[in-house]
């Protein structure tokens, strides 16, 4: 069990108490603060433990306050969260057993320390009871449910007609440089021009402009696809109707990530299968893809642009053995392609009997594709109304619009935020999700990342990073705020977001009126990236830093060897550098703590974990990214290798240095073969891991990698406490 524990002033001296108790007691325990007696707001700390309580179901949280009141009201704000003030043993039984409570409140100025030790104590042991209290506990559920999707009390319904709302800017200390930045688009007419496909906006090299035309023909999905929907509609109503309950997708990047946000964010219609993403070479990821649902029952989708993605080369040879040992010769029928035309999966699709090849617009390039067959495809099989997304994405082509001026596009102004800030050293662009959208930071972080980071430049999308105090951030960040209109799941987001703005930091605020608005948001931060490249003075479409890590991937399966140069070990944790790194004769937590330290304000941590993701480790790994940012200050991404390898690999290669980077491999017994190829799954996981620690190192980054010979499970949660002792 992990206990997460806050408190303000007038808690500070019985919560420093119990967190030493417990930590005497070796129980797992994370103090989130405050860090003295001097007057804080009790919000943010209820806030903080209660957003980690939520994220993580087997946690326990501990808050005190003065009365213990006004903390467990603020926790209660938080889905997921059952708050309970306690002043007697028998009510922290109670609290337990019958309600199922997870946050112990507790009054600091009323409760000795003894008592409040035996409260404590009993609200940790007891379990709960089930039984009639479940249905009951469940309940409680269900009027929270409500309470997220219904609108605040006398608010008219969000109509479906209204368009997403404008974005709001308090830029503060960079209002100068966004009123600078939207000067500049205007004044190189870069709206009228990027319609007019004029490649001289972002190259004048004449042998580059054929390449940049050859991006742009995402300008006109919105209203190209809305003639297919009825075919598309026609072909997911078949595959429903031949008895398919499960898609499985199988692609990288841009090729996959629409899909996982649509999935993950409105689910699929009654009837409808579920979908699923591949992503991931780990061996515990494949046989998690064949073992979740019935494989006699899926339909896979095969997704790349190029046709030649080695991931998913590899994931469609496995997974067409499997087919082909349940279905013999119709096993081409649980098949779909989604490629360019004339690629090489094209032609393989043909001649080993897809189901259907959807052939893409050669001019979308993969992370601009998700109004294209990669993110439509998907969309009709789960069901979802493609008209309805459609009209929502051209609604926001129509806002877009060549003749509208900058002050009123809303892709200019956010480009115009992003850059402006970035020039102002707030290059850290901070998604604050509710949990309803939250899938929507990948998709924008691969957008985002690969398309300006390179160069020497870029922006550096931070997504997923459990919120914080105002207190915990840096002078480096721009938040960007999403709010879904009807949505309470999001409020103690726009608590933060008022004292960020009034700590003057830099805020957007974007609000979608309905969940198909996502598609409208699609195209807006598509042209609003497209935009930030101007400014930013890089060509958006290419990504001219990726090649190396697959040649260094290429190389390491045919000369198969250690991850990197061994510095310092202990009994379950290796430290491994780059060739030639000097040995760490200190050991490898106070190595890692060294080089985690080593990151200077205004810079970032990466964390590159090449693991199967699982919520468990997911949590400790959110925990490493808390003790960074908390402790140190510093802005942090995580990300899942080789998925980041497609999305914010380029940005750690091309972009500007400023981010210290940590690879994260594991033990792993066991491997899954690739049928055809002379390696396994994991043979190509800890190639890909070496290949990018290689080219990392290459272009100067400050990378080590932290091995766990314990395994992912065991290892993550001891790399976690071990570095919260040391950081």
């Amino acid at each position: 069990m992990r206990i997460f524990a806050g408190s303000d002033h007038a808690g500070f001296t019985l919560r420093t108490a119990l967190v030493a108790k417990l930590q005497e007691a070796g129980l797992e325990v994370e103090d989130l603060g405050s860090p003295s007696e001097s007057s804080v707001d009790y919000p943010d700390y209820a806030r903080a433990v209660a957003g980690r309580v939520a994220a993580d179901p087997g946690a326990r949280g501990l808050l005190v306050c003065g009365t213990g009141i006004g903390m467990c009201i603020a926790a209660n704000k938080v889905p997921g969260i059952r708050a309970a003030v306690v002043e007697s043993v028998e009510a922290a039984r109670l609290a337990r057993a019958h309600n199922d409570a997870n946050v112990l409140c507790l009054g600091g100025r009323f409760l000795p320390a003894p008592r409040a030790e035996e409260i404590l104590k009993v609200f940790l042991e007891t379990p709960f009871e089930g039984g009639r209290h479940e249905r009951r506990v469940a309940k409680i559920a269900a009027i929270e449910g409500e309470a997220c999707v219904r609108p605040a009390a006398g608010a008219e319904p969000a109509a479906a007609h209204l368009p997403p709302g404008p974005s709001r800017e308090a830029l503060g200390p960079c209002e100068g440089a966004f009123a600078g930045a939207l000067s500049e688009l205007r004044a190189k007419d870069a709206v009228r021009r990027l319609w007019a496909r004029d490649p001289t906006l972002w190259s004048d090299d004449p042998s580059v402009a054929p390449g940049l035309r050859n991006r742009l023909g995402w300008l006109d999905a919105p209203h190209a696809f809305r003639a297919r929907t009825a075919e598309l509609a026609a072909f997911a109503e078949g595959v429903r109707r031949d008895g398919f309950q499960h898609v499985l997708l199988l692609g990288m990047g841009g090729s996959s990530l629409c899909a996982e946000v649509l999935a993950n964010t409105l689910g699929s219609a009654p009837g409808f299968p579920d979908l699923r993403i591949l992503d991931s070479t780990s061996p515990e990821s494949v046989r998690a893809a064949e073992a979740n649902g019935e494989l006699r029952r899926t339909l896979v989708l095969v997704s790349t642009k190029s046709g030649t993605t080695l991931e998913t080369m590899a994931f469609y040879r496995r997974f067409r053995a499997r087919m082909e040992e349940l279905k013999g010769e119709e096993a081409g029928s649980a098949f779909v392609a989604i490629t360019d035309p004339r690629s090489p999966l094209e032609r393989l699709a043909i001649d080993e009997g897809f189901r259907r090849v959807f052939l893409n617009p050669e001019d979308i390039g993969g992370r601009f594709s998700a109004l294209s067959w990669f993110g439509l495809v998907p969309a009709a099989l789960l069901g979802l109304d493609l008209d309805r997304l459609l009209a929502r994405a051209a609604g926001m082509v129509e806002r877009c619009g060549a003749e509208v001026p900058v002050e009123d596009h809303p892709a200019a102004r956010l480009a115009s935020a992003l850059a402006g800030c970035a020039r102002e050293g707030r290059d850290k662009v901070t998604l604050l999700l509710p949990p309803t959208l939250e899938a929507l930071g990948g998709w924008i972080e691969q957008l985002v990342a690969e398309s300006t980071g390179k160069s020497g430049r870029g922006l550096i999308p931070v997504e997923g990073e459990p919120a914080g105090v105002p207190e915990a951030y840096g002078p480096d960040r721009l938040f960007v705020r999403f709010h879904l209109a009807g949505d309470r799941s999001g409020n103690p987001l726009e608590s933060l977001a008022l004292a960020l703005e009034s700590g003057a930091h830099p805020i957007v605020r974007l609000q979608l009126p309905t969940p198909e608005d996502l598609a409208a948001e699609f195209f807006r931060w598509e042209m609003a990236t497209a935009l930030a490249g101007v400014l930013l003075c890089v060509n958006p479409f290419d990504e001219p830093d990726v090649a190396d890590s697959k040649a260094r991937t290429k190389a390491a399966l045919e000369r198969p060897g250690p991850l990197g140069t061994l510095v310092a070990a202990s009994d379950g944790i290796e430290l491994h550098g780059p060739a030639a790194h000097p040995r760490v004769p200190e050991g490898p937590l106070q190595g890692l703590r060294s080089h985690l330290t080593s990151a200077r304000e205004g810079e970032a941590v990466a964390f590159l974990a090449f693991l199967h993701r699982t919520p468990r480790r997911h949590a400790h790994l959110s925990g490493l990214r808390l003790l960074v940012r908390d402790r140190l200050r510093r802005a942090t991404t995580l990300g899942y290798g080789p998925r980041y390898l497609h999305s914010s690999g380029q940005l750690h290669k091309g972009g500007p240095d400023r981010a210290v980077f940590v690879l994260i491999t594991a033990e792993e017994e066991g491997d899954v073969p690739v049928p055809g190829a002379p390696f396994g799954f994991r043979a190509l996981r800890d190639a890909q891991a070496r290949g990018d620690l290689e080219a990392l190192a290459q272009r100067g980054r400050r990378v080590l990698a932290v091995h766990l010979k314990r395994g992912a499970d065991e290892g993550l949660q001891e790399l976690e406490r071990a570095m919260a002792g040391v950081l």
